[in-house]
């Protein structure tokens, strides 16, 4: 009778797969697609100067995104395991690797990913409420972080009560950001025709060839892109996996290439590269120029198309915290879950620190920016170095798609050179702050992971207690749990998820 009873609970808790060809779309697109079209060509254009090198920039950085997601393609369908890097790393490096990606992401880069969506969202809305051209300068500063937290808190309660809810209002503010596109494409298209051309007479003319400012333009170009790697969060939750995915990634990937390139050349239509570095909120002021009466609409569907990166997002990151919990990388209590089988612990926990990166005074769309895309593409570059080390180490691996090897030697490269041309060229202090971070999670690995401390364990069993009892979370099955005791029975436990 226990068994049937334990049985039972197992199959309550497990994660649905719920995820389809048009749902794993529609998170791609869905996510990618957000905020950084619409802020990121102020960044790109402030450290390249040329509307030739910005362009080149959006497809350097498209090609890169493509060919991360290639590497993870083949790492998703190797190691069936949902929380991408996190268990890729885990799997190649071992656990004290995997518990550093799982602080740093938990802490650091996930959250401020949120903050930099939640700027956006409160820049726009506030765009329409405090006057004419100046509107988001003029907004007062608690009012726009009201906003970004009333983003935040919104849909994290509605993730909390269904993934389902959270997946249908995906799909309609990706349609909503796709107007939007659109609106911006034809109008452009529209202003070429009738001749206003003139800033791309001399496209190259003042470009900026320096290294480091070619790095710091590699960051803005890539947070647009941000969520290629969307899919690999979700893997357990998506309907046969193997064609799913790598269909949904050759779908997405050249179409949002595409609609990067020529939403830019709409812009170029209106704002010279000198007028470009001077907006933040660059989709409005385009459309004050191109679309007229219409402009008001403009920053709403920002907004939305926020809304959809932000979602998406919470949907995909979410789960990192929740394997690395699974795991034993973090509180076990991280990983409970709602009656709705929604990871409702690990939503409330990322919303509470994204919350914090939003609060201070400083905080702005490019200092959020800097300190992500350095922390975030160090780990990818290890993620891409992780696949080559894996072909040497177990060549024998079945690996449903295999990509070819030029692509993850390329994509280590260029995501290591961005990480250290910026620390190297261009120091500043939150890149220190980082990687004294990387440097304390290690600490805590051998104090803290490793040990079992009384008054941690004692506190950690309180909060489960009364998540449990108190509100009535679900602790999941457990089988995922990894072993500490070598690469020999690391790998035997992987072979459960193949």
């Amino acid at each position: 009778m226990a068994d049937t009873d334990n049985t039972k609970q197992n199959e309550q808790v497990s994660l649905p797969k719920t995820i389809n060809l048009l749902s794993a779309v529609a998170i791609i697109i869905g996510t990618i697609i957000g905020t950084g079209i619409f802020m990121s060509p102020h960044t790109i254009v402030e450290n390249v100067e040329s509307v030739g090198a910005t362009m080149i920039v959006w497809l350097l950085t498209g090609f890169l995104a493509w060919m991360g997601a290639l590497c993870y393609l083949e790492f998703g369908l190797m190691i069936s395991k949902s929380g991408a890097e996190y268990a890729y790393l885990q799997y190649s490096f071992g656990n004290l690797v995997a518990y550093v990606i799982s602080f740093v992401y938990t802490l650091v880069i996930k959250p401020v990913a949120g903050a930099i969506i939640a700027v956006t969202f409160s820049d726009y809305l506030s765009a329409d409420y405090f006057g004419e051209g100046e509107g988001v300068d003029n907004a007062p500063i608690l009012t726009k972080k009201i906003f970004g937290l009333l983003l935040i808190w919104t849909l994290s309660i509605i993730q909390c009560i269904s993934t389902k809810t959270a997946l249908s209002m995906q799909k309609i503010c990706l349609y909503c950001k796709l107007i939007l596109v659109f609106i911006i494409v034809f109008s452009g298209f529209i202003r070429i025709f009738r001749g206003f051309t003139v800033n791309f007479e001399k496209p190259f003319a003042g470009t900026e060839k320096s290294l480091g400012h070619l790095a710091l333009a590699f960051y803005g170009g890539l947070w647009p892109y941000e969520a290629w790697n969307g899919l690999n969060y979700l893997t357990e939750e998506i309907i046969n996996p193997k064609k799913t995915m790598k269909d949904a990634i050759m779908i997405s990937m050249p179409c949002i290439i595409v609609i990067y390139l020529l939403v830019n050349i709409a812009y170029f239509t209106v704002l010279s590269p000198e007028a470009l570095k001077l907006e933040t909120a660059v989709a409005l002021a385009y459309a004050k120029n191109a679309i007229g009466p219409a402009v008001h609409v403009v920053p709403y569907l920002v907004c939305l198309s926020a809304m959809g990166s932000f979602n998406g997002g919470l949907l995909t990151q979410t789960r990192l915290s929740y394997v690395a919990a699974r795991d034993g990388n973090m509180p076990l209590w991280m990983c409970f879950l709602s009656k709705n089988k929604t990871p409702v612990v690990s939503i409330v926990f990322y919303a509470t620190v994204t919350s914090l990166c939003l609060l201070p005074d400083t905080t702005d769309f490019d200092h959020l920016l800097e300190i992500f895309g350095f922390s975030q593409w160090a780990v990818y570059a290890t993620t891409f170095a992780a696949l080559l080390y894996l072909r040497k180490i177990q060549p024998e691996k079945e690996r449903p798609f295999k990509v070819w090897t030029i692509v993850p030697v390329i994509a280590s490269i260029v995501g290591y050179s961005i990480v250290v041309i910026p620390l190297v060229m261009h120091p500043k202090v939150q890149y220190f702050l980082v990687l004294g971070i990387v440097v304390i999670s290690v600490l805590l690995y051998y104090l803290v992971g490793k040990n079992s401390i009384g008054f941690v364990d004692k506190l950690n069993d309180r909060i489960a207690y009364t998540l449990k009892e108190r509100l009535g979370l679900i602790e999941p099955a457990l089988e995922a749990c990894q072993d500490n005791a070598g690469m020999e029975i690391r790998m035997s436990t992987y072979e459960r998820f193949d």
